[in-house]
């Protein structure tokens, strides 16, 4: 994406999440531990042989919701903890170097050196003086708010908690219109935009909203006999996938055989019996999320915010076989019917790049999978893979067949860093854990991220 800015430093708050975790050590991916390198796989610490500590390079750092709240209060008081709730609400902070062309006055003196004449600048010399250009870096910042969360009193309460700087806070993006995700910025967007004018900030505060205004959706709840009927094609989505991995399979078929066959099999949940249950409250409205020093954007296609920082992305294509959606999701109409949406076609995922690394993708539900999401923002940035963080969309009896394919398809884009939490599962998380013991961080609401430059 032509214009994203490469970043110096990105501080991610995690302000709402599923979990709260405020005691466990982090994993030895996200501590620098004396002596050793990133790819060192242990925690005891080696040397170069030379009697100098090797390099650590490690691209994120972790800080405790714990070690936060001592190092503010001095006081091991549990009031000022954060509170978990099903959701995900991530504040992001870049820091980034933008060059200025300042004026300087110089002193010159001109030097003869065989018929040589040239022109120095002194600062001691008493001479004559110009005023020249001089290029210098100055450190700026920008923050943007990827969603608000289920619950506008826990946001509320939580960012006040975390001592989180309203008035700084430049961008809002709603990453897919599901409640979880949703309902909490109507206390942010009030608050922040509350708060920029109370500080006389001179800019509007950006709302970044897909432009399909969804309200409603629903999920349906099916009775046995569909359950059943659900869980053999999802045992024979599962079969012919791992059917794909054998020699004598890819000498047979062809992917694009594996593919048809995988989205036949998947379960139509709108053709099975059950009742579809409304998910509220409903979505706020475009008229809830404005107001004034607020403007509100409707985007479709991927764009840059954030004064270039952060890409927005447009519609994730679905490529892989195995990540189908969320079976039995449903869109409410405004006429009161129910349709069928299984794909969450609204939903997007904000990725940035920081310098001499690659990316890193926020990712707030995955209901494209993960791995389409990764696939796409590698793609689109032309860059490596640095970090992924949010929820995987992994956890529940419907997407459990997943977790599998899903990890062989992470390894495959080799991310250095893994930060899962939200809608991810406890399952996916163990297996994560396993199969990236050096790369792997569970997200805990009130833990603080921080991605370095090289």
């Amino acid at each position: 994406m032509e214009g994203l800015i490469e970043l110096k430093r990105l501080t991610v708050i995690n302000i709402v999440d599923n979990e709260t975790d405020a005691l466990s050590s982090p994993c030895s991916c996200m501590t620098p531990t004396p002596n050793i390198s990133k790819s060192t796989p242990t925690n005891t610490g080696t040397s170069t042989g030379t009697g100098t500590a090797a390099p650590d390079n490690r691209p994120c750092t972790y800080t405790q919701e714990l070690v936060t709240v001592l190092s503010d209060h001095k006081i091991l008081n549990f009031d000022y903890m954060c509170h978990a709730a099903h959701g995900l609400s991530l504040l992001l902070i870049a820091e980034y170097d933008e060059e200025e062309n300042e004026t300087e006055t110089v002193q010159e003196v001109t030097k003869s050196n065989d018929n040589d004449t040239s022109t120095y600048a002194y600062a001691s010399v008493q001479n004559a003086s110009s005023t020249v250009p001089v290029p210098k870096k100055r450190r700026k910042s920008t923050q943007l708010l990827f969603d608000g969360g289920p619950d506008p009193a826990v946001w509320r309460s939580n960012a006040q908690k975390l001592k989180i700087d309203l008035p700084s806070i430049d961008t809002v993006v709603l990453s897919h219109y599901h409640v979880d995700h949703s309902n909490g910025l109507r206390a942010a967007v009030k608050d922040i935009s509350a708060a920029r004018i109370q500080s006389g900030h001179p800019d509007p505060l950006v709302v970044d909203l897909h432009k399909s205004k969804i309200t409603t959706r629903g999920l349906k709840v099916i009775c046995i006999r569909s359950f059943i009927h659900s869980f053999i094609h999802s045992f024979i989505r599962s079969f012919i996938h791992t059917l794909k991995r054998t020699y004598i399979y890819r000498t047979i078929f062809s992917q694009d055989f594996l593919s048809c066959m995988s989205k036949y099999l998947q379960p139509k949940m709108s053709k099975v019996r059950g009742k579809i249950y409304a998910m509220k409250p409903d979505n706020p409205t475009i008229e809830e999320l404005g107001g004034t020093m607020i403007h509100t954007t409707l985007n479709g296609k991927g764009h840059l915010v954030g004064n270039g920082c952060f890409y927005v992305s447009g519609e994730i294509p679905r490529k892989t076989s195995f990540e189908l959606g969320i079976p039995g999701h449903f869109t409410g109409l405004e006429d009161g019917n129910w349709v069928p949406d299984e794909d969450v076609m609204d939903e997007r995922y904000v990725a940035c790049k920081i310098r001499g690394r690659g990316i890193v993708v926020f990712s707030a539900c995955s209901h494209a999978g993960i791995v389409n999401v990764c696939n796409d923002a590698v793609e689109k940035l032309s860059s490596n893979l640095t970090g992924v963080v949010g929820g995987f969309h992994l956890a529940g009896s419907s997407v459990d067949n997943r977790i599998d394919s899903t990890i062989s398809g992470l390894k495959e884009l080799e991310p250095e860093i893994l930060l899962a939490g939200h809608c991810t599962g406890w399952r996916a998380k163990a297996k994560l854990y396993q199969a990236f013991e050096y790369n792997f961080q569970p997200l805990t609401v009130g833990g603080k991220y921080v991605f370095n430059s090289m």
